[in-house]
């Protein structure tokens, strides 16, 4: 599945998703959810930050909706709101 992250700056073949604790990110950045890819090392191993929300419900809803379009749309991309 191609993921545009929120800066819209990176394109990206995901493959899997996780949703992640930020520390020191702020009341507005405490969770945040990465896409990896099996495409590049780099993304492999650490991963993309697509979204960041300000509690782990809002991301868990967001990466629901991310579900949703793949199964939906096969071949297109996902962009993150800013």
């Amino acid at each position: 599945m191609w993921i545009m992250d929120c800066e819209r700056k990176m394109l990206i073949d995901a493959k899997y998703f996780s949703i992640n604790k930020i520390i020191g990110g702020g009341k507005a950045k405490k969770w945040a959810i990465h896409a990896y890819s099996q495409t590049s090392a780099a993304i492999t191993l650490t991963g993309v930050i697509c979204a960041c929300f300000s509690d782990e419900d809002r991301a868990i809803a967001e990466l629901e909706k991310v579900a949703a379009f793949a199964e939906e749309n096969p071949g297109k991309v996902y962009k993150f709101s800013k």
